[in-house]
């Protein structure tokens, strides 16, 4: 039995365009009723239909995967069945939109990175000053997902975008990402001692908002904030130890971020010598007494003594901490010349004035003192530094009595 051929040809002429989906148009074949459209992932099929029933001679393939290379056949129906298959044609989608764009600030440089899209052979990264472009191709034919700029400007702000290319064509382009570029760490960081204080200054970095100061009492950290949001170049540290080294840097700060370190530095604190103290003797029987006032930064003192205007000068005590002293190393009749220093972790100050005085025998004693009191704390007794004592005796009212001298 032959069969009966379908008195219908299958169309010609078929075209295709591709974006992220692709469509095909054919001319129509005479006598016509509709069309169907057959597709496969190979070359020469098998196809599977994906659509029947078109009464257009064009169709829009949405079901697509990105970068898949796609098989397309069309056959004529009529109501005495359906043609042979056209000829067959393929088509790919261009990749899709990059996603995930992220920028990175890196020292001096911007990194790039992205997701891979489906389909892409390659990238291209576009870059420009304004949101929203005109955009610069900066860097093309990329096959990695990442990449770094290291053309830029210092504080400027870029705003990137990425696209995705293949044989087809390019994709659009990614959703606009910025970035401020890094602040360059502050340069010329010099540090200075002063009185009990370190003194810090530095260049200005370009775009700092603010600057954060950092210590450590070992090289190269670990660092502690002694500072932040702090607006000046200079600064005065005040909260050291005297003796300790200190190892300093600084950062710049602005709305994108803090900058890399400086370079560091480092100070030994230090501390000046006391001032000279001012010195006043008193003369007394076989004794000389040396006060003077409390001198600034002063620890200890030391007293020295002449029989020589201008000295040379002998120590007679050293290492005191109080401001007075009793030299009982005197003979009455000669004269003595005093000179008191100070001294602290810095070294010895000058000598103070030297002042002159001679014993006699004039009954003044100078040494300690011994005063004794009673619940209603009234002197009872006074202890003198030749070892007599003076007692003082009260009525019953607490009027003062009478005083003897108790040897």
């Amino acid at each position: 039995t032959n069969l009966k051929t379908p008195n219908v040809l299958p169309p010609t002429h078929l075209r295709v365009k591709s974006n992220e989906s692709i469509e095909i148009s054919w001319d129509a074949a005479v006598g016509t009723d509709s069309y169907n459209i057959k597709r496969s992932t190979s070359t020469g099929g098998p196809y599977e239909l994906i659509a029947s029933n078109i009464t257009s001679t064009n169709y829009l393939d949405m079901d697509v995967t990105s970068g898949t290379t796609y098989y397309y056949v069309v056959s004529s129906v009529n109501n005495e069945g359906e043609s042979e298959n056209s000829d067959e044609i393929s088509a790919i989608t261009i990749p899709i939109t990059p996603s995930g764009l992220i920028l990175t600030k890196e020292g001096t440089s911007v990194k790039i990175k992205w997701n891979d899209s489906m389909g892409a052979e390659y990238y291209t990264i576009k870059r420009s000053e304004t949101p929203n472009g005109p955009y610069e191709i900066i860097a093309s034919d990329l096959t990695e997902t990442s990449y770094i700029d290291e053309n830029i400007v210092n504080g400027a702000t870029y705003y990137y975008v990425v696209s995705a290319l293949n044989s087809v064509g390019e994709s659009q382009n990614s959703i606009e990402t910025s970035v401020v570029t890094v602040l360059l760490p502050p340069s010329g960081l010099i540090a200075t001692t002063g009185e009990e204080s370190v003194y810090l200054n530095w260049d200005k970095s370009m775009d700092a908002e603010s600057y954060i100061i950092k210590r450590s009492e070992t090289i190269s950290g670990p660092y502690i904030t002694i500072e932040s949001g702090f607006t000046s170049n200079q600064y005065i540290d005040t909260n050291v130890t005297i003796g300790t080294t200190y190892y300093y840097v600084v950062s710049a700060v602005n709305r994108t971020g803090e900058s890399d370190h400086s370079e560091e530095v480092s100070i030994t604190s230090t501390l000046y010598v006391p001032n000279v103290p001012s010195v006043i003797v008193s003369a007394g029987d076989g004794t000389v007494k040396v006060d003077w006032d409390i001198t600034e930064r002063a620890s200890i003192y030391i007293v020295k003594r002449s029989t020589t205007s201008g000295g040379p000068y002998t120590v007679i005590a050293n290492d005191l901490t109080t401001t007075s002293y009793i030299d009982h190393d005197v003979i009455n009749g000669t004269t003595y010349f005093y000179v008191v220093s100070a001294i602290n972790i810095s070294g010895e100050s000058e000598h103070s004035v030297e002042v002159m005085t001679t014993p006699e025998n004039n009954g003044l004693f100078f040494g300690s003192f011994i005063y004794e009191y009673d619940d209603e704390e009234r002197l009872t007794s006074l202890t003198l530094p030749d070892g007599r004592t003076i007692r003082y005796e009260y009525d019953q009212n607490g009027n003062l009595k009478r005083t003897y001298v108790q040897e």
